[in-house]
Parts: C-alpha cells; structure tokens; sequence
C-alpha cells in the first residue's frame, strides 16, 4: 500500500507490536539530526515530514522548531507507550514523554539514518545500500501557491 494507507498500517504495525510483545527487539538504526546523534539504537519507529500535521490531524511533534523536517523518534522498549501516545500524537508533551525514557521531538535541516534493512519513505518500502553511508533526508524547499479567483 502506498500513500496515507500505507502509512497508517506500518504505525498500527509497529505501535501493535510494542504493545503486544515489549520486549522485542527493534530494527537497529542510528539517527543523526543536524550532527547531533539521538541516543539509542533501538527504535520502535521514527517520523519525518515537512508538514505541520500529519493524516487525520496528527501532529505528533512537540519539540524545538528551527528546521524543515520536524521528526519524532521512539526508541523500542520506551515506558508507558500505550498511555503517552495520545497525548503525544496531538503534539502534547508529557513529563514521562523524554529522551530519558526514549521519546524525542524536535526539527532540524538535515537528518541522517545508518541502517542496513528498507524502512517506509511515504508508505513504501526503500532499501538502503549499505550501512556504512547514510540515508540523507533533506528539505526539498518551499512552494508557494497564488490562487486566483474570479
């Protein structure tokens, strides 16, 4: 499935999978925003856009905003997932909702991903080429529209 569809089922497959087995193991990643690399290496499952919202009215991002791509990354086995993700899916930050506890948010120009397994770019499947370089995710600008009206 591609699009919103596709979307929608890998959350519900990855949010569904903590729930049901917590202490599976995710697919090892390591993130780097702007340089500075999250924590972790672990991660149940990380969000980029450049969107303020994503479909059906999430906005799942509640931290700083001095860049493009706004992200939210949970690490696997992070405490109390199935209480915070409301709050935070509305872009609501919640005391136990830290990078401490494995939740991060925030935005940045430039995100860097070294993985060696496909992760979902807009609901389909991409495979990086080797772990060793990284997946580079970037703004692709601003677009403006003029509506005209007669």
């Amino acid at each position: 499935l591609a699009g919103v569809p596709g979307i929608a089922l890998t959350l519900v497959r990855a949010v569904g999978a903590a729930a049901l087995r917590p202490g599976q193991q995710a697919t090892p990643l390591s993130i780097r925003v702007d340089g500075r690399s999250l924590a972790g290496r672990g991660w149940l499952f990380l969000l980029v856009t450049t969107l303020d919202h994503l479909f059906f009215g999430l906005r799942p991002f509640w931290g700083d905003r001095h860049g493009p791509l706004r992200f939210t990354a949970v690490r696997s086995q992070a405490p109390r997932l199935l209480r915070l993700l409301p709050q935070l899916a509305r872009g609501r930050a919640h005391p136990l909702g830290t990078e401490a506890n494995g939740y991060f948010s925030g935005s940045g120009r430039e995100i860097r991903l070294f993985l060696d397994s496909p992760l979902a770019l807009d609901g389909e499947l991409f495979t990086p080429a080797t772990a060793t370089e990284p997946t580079l995710l970037t703004s692709g600008g601003r677009v403006h529209f003029l509506r005209v009206e007669s």
